[in-house]
């Protein structure tokens, strides 16, 4: 655990500040408390420490306090800002304080962030940072499985609306087939009228027409029509119409 607190808290192999032995004796104090109730302490990439429970992570960090001050340029400055003209320059200082942050997000408005300040110290505010972690653990639990529960229910529906439209898709290809068939029936009585018209109209049925009698044309025509006519055998129809799939028809 010392190697997890060194990491996070200090500048490796140099001399401890007083910053920075004040910074392990608060780590060390909230470390243990997280550790007595089950939690486990990692560093990261960025050398910030993460407390894991119940498979969360909180991710916290413990810097030094900085505050904006305006000091006269000296001859230690950039000689661009000496040739500038500016007498005064702004930069960050460090204080004295000590900053405990919390950077995920917690639910439920829980505090993330606690510093010295003029009537209290960090060291008396570890204790409340230390409940709010372990309390948040459950929180993100909970927030975890209503994401997961949400994720789940949006999929069955994007399932369930899939599913729909493929049925409608179907439906209408099949009654696309339907009416094919409609067609084709159309088409065979109509082709048996006009047979029967031109039939009742030619006075010479056995003129020859590219070595067939008219009679036998018609005859043909009249063949033709029954084959196309679905009606011939009805039951196939919907046989027809059952093996069309949601890829029959790419148009």
């Amino acid at each position: 655990m010392s190697a997890i607190i060194d990491a996070a808290a200090v500048t490796p192999h140099a001399p401890f500040t007083d910053q920075e032995r004040r910074r392990l004796r608060l780590l060390d104090g909230l470390i243990k408390a997280l550790e007595h109730n089950g939690v486990s302490l990692t560093k990261g990439e960025r050398r910030e420490l993460a407390a894991k429970s119940e498979g969360e992570t909180i991710e916290f960090q413990l810097r030094i306090k900085h505050q904006q001050v305006r000091r006269p340029v000296n001859d230690t400055d950039p000689s661009w800002l000496r040739r500038s003209g500016q007498r005064h320059v702004l930069e960050l200082q460090e204080t004295e304080a000590q900053i405990l942050e919390i950077d995920t997000y917690l639910p439920d408005g829980l505090r993330r962030t606690w510093q010295d300040t003029r009537t209290m110290s960090l060291e008396t505010m570890m204790d409340e940072v230390a409940a709010t972690m372990l309390a948040a653990f459950p929180l993100l639990v909970e927030q975890r499985k209503q994401r997961e529960e949400a994720e789940r229910q949006r999929i069955a529906n994007e399932q369930r609306r899939y599913e729909l439209e493929q049925q409608r898709k179907l439906e209408r290809s099949r009654f696309r087939r339907f009416l094919e068939h409609a067609d084709r029936w159309r088409e065979a009585e109509l082709a048996r009228n006009f047979a029967a018209a031109l039939r009742a109209s030619i006075t010479d049925a056995e003129a020859i027409v590219d070595g067939r009698s008219a009679a036998e044309w018609l005859d043909w025509a009249e063949a033709y029509a029954d084959k196309l006519d679905p009606l011939r055998d009805p039951h196939r129809v919907f046989v027809f119409v059952a093996d069309v799939h949601n890829w029959t028809y790419r148009d």
